[in-house]
């Protein structure tokens, strides 16, 4: 039972990391694009 919650929680983990990545690093170069 812990072990598949932790699994649970790694993968929610890594897949909030990935969303955050792929939303935040685009934005970011529009916001430095703007600044140029």
């Amino acid at each position: 039972m812990d072990e598949r919650i932790d699994q649970w929680m790694e993968t929610i983990t890594n897949a909030l990391f990935c969303i955050v990545f792929f939303f935040c690093i685009p934005y970011f170069i529009y916001l430095l694009w703007q600044c140029i």
